[in-house]
C-alpha cells in the first residue's frame, strides 16, 4: 500500500530526532543520495545558533541549550542558575539579618557577591555553548552528509584596541 520511504526520507527521520552521538547511524543512508539531495539534508539539519544563544542570555536555565538538543549545556546551566540564586538568596537574608542583629560581620555580602558573580560567569558560559555545540554538530553532520566538512563563510565579532568590529571568518577543509 505505501511506498518504503527512500534514503533521504530516512536520513532526514534521523536526523530530526538525532543525537549528536547517532549521526553515525545516517551515513548509511547518505552513500547512495545525489550531491543536491545531500545539501538539502545537510541544510536542513544543520543547528542554528540565534535562538539558543538568546534564549539563554535573556531567559537562562538552559532553555536555549535544551531547545537546540544540548542537554549537557542546558543541565550546566540549569544547575549553575540554580546553585547562583540559591547563594544570593541565601547571602541576602543573611546579610539582612546581619544588619538587624547589629553584627559585625560581612558573610551574607560574600555570598550575595558569590552568587552574582556565578550567575555572570554561568550566563557567559551559557552565551558560548550554543555556538561551540552548534559548531561540532555541523561539522559532524558534513562529514556524514559530505565525508567531509563543507566550506563555511561566517561573520565573526571582533574585539580589537578597544573598538568592536566584524570579520569575516573562512573554513576550507580537504
Amino acid at each position: 500500500m505505501f511506498a518504503d520511504p527512500t534514503d533521504f526520507q530516512k536520513a532526514s527521520l534521523i536526523l530530526n530526532n538525532a543525537k549528536i552521538d547517532t549521526l553515525s547511524l545516517v551515513s548509511q543512508y547518505t552513500t547512495g543520495l545525489s550531491d543536491s539531495e545531500r545539501m538539502m539534508l545537510y541544510n536542513e539539519n544543520k543547528k542554528d545558533t540565534t535562538t539558543a544563544f538568546l534564549l539563554n542570555l535573556l531567559v537562562g536555565a538552559g532553555i536555549g541549550s535544551y531547545v537546540q538538543k544540548d542537554a549537557k549545556g542546558g543541565t550546566t546551566q540549569l544547575i549553575g542558575d540554580i546553585a547562583s540564586g540559591i547563594l544570593m538568596t541565601v547571602g541576602y537574608c543573611q546579610g539582612m539579618y546581619e544588619i538587624i542583629e547589629s553584627i559585625d560581620s560581612r558573610v551574607g555580602t560574600v555570598m550575595l557577591a558569590t552568587g552574582l558573580l556565578s550567575l555572570i560567569s554561568f550566563r557567559v558560559f551559557a552565551s558560548i555553548r550554543p555556538f561551540d555545540f552548534a559548531k561540532d554538530y555541523n561539522d559532524k553532520l558534513s562529514q556524514v552528509c559530505y565525508g567531509k566538512a563543507v566550506p563555511e563563510i561566517a561573520v565573526m565579532p571582533v574585539f580589537l584596541n578597544n573598538q568592536l568590529g566584524v570579520a569575516l571568518q573562512g573554513k576550507i577543509s580537504f
